[in-house]
């Protein structure tokens, strides 16, 4: 399928363009879906690299190295320079070198620093656009892929710690109620980046408070409609 094409900003003769190439939800088809995907500056993957079996359930800790090795592996096939990751509900593996005590955050990115930059409540600024990563998402009963997720009142804090001055938001789920106020009236971002609902694949747009601007909603979550995402920021060089 032909990827979305959108842009962001004044293509003017001053304004330098950054093109982000967007996916979401590959659980396990990276391969297949790697040809399709288009070049640009930034590829972002907003969650659920991997798919969570509860079958594998004993298994986690010895699948650890090989799925986070998966995960290096696809972000070193690409061409973009650079490569940003949030992690999904799905992708267990990761959660558990995150929370494991004294190899948590520091084990995770020092594993994968080389290959891409795993957003976990941090940022990271990349051709003039400050990127900020949330991969919380709501703990569900009826749901064992319960990485990154946490009951629906600790999700606020979250987003409520994202700076003000981000560019572009990434994160797993879309900002369903108070999240979503919290990104239209306090961040205001130029564009949000998610995934998780594998029908909404898609693009839309979200009216800032108190402004005449609108915010740039993706969702490239591939699982049942594998189209990227590609968007054009234009801003002054």
């Amino acid at each position: 399928m032909e990827p979305h094409h959108v842009k962001v900003g004044d293509s003017s003769d001053h304004s330098r363009r950054v093109r982000v190439v967007h996916i979401s939800d590959t659980h396990r088809r990276h391969a297949e879906f790697a040809k399709a995907i288009p070049d640009g500056d930034i590829l972002v993957h907003s969650g659920d690299f991997d798919s969570f079996s509860l079958a594998k359930l004993p298994l986690l800790r010895l699948l650890e190295e090989r799925e986070i090795g998966k995960v290096a592996a696809f972000f070193d096939s690409q061409s973009h320079q650079h490569k940003v990751f949030v992690p999904g509900n799905h992708d267990m593996r990761l959660a558990s070198y995150h929370l494991a005590g004294g190899r948590g955050r520091g084990s995770l990115a020092s594993r994968l620093a080389s290959s891409c930059h795993v957003l976990i409540d941090s940022e990271v600024t990349l051709c003039g656009l400050k990127f900020y990563g949330i991969p919380w998402c709501p703990l569900r009963d009826a749901s064992y892929a319960r990485a990154f997720s946490e009951p629906w009142e600790s999700l606020l804090p979250r987003w409520q710690a994202a700076p003000a001055d981000t560019d572009v938001l990434v994160t797993h789920i879309p900002p369903w109620e108070e999240l979503g106020r919290e990104v239209r009236e306090r961040i205001r971002p130029l564009a949000l980046l998610h995934g998780h609902i594998h029908r909404g694949n898609g693009v839309k747009y979200w009216e800032k408070g108190g402004s005449d601007s609108s915010v740039l909603v993706s969702n490239a979550a591939m699982d049942e409609i594998p189209k990227p995402v590609v968007i054009d920021f234009y801003h002054e060089s």
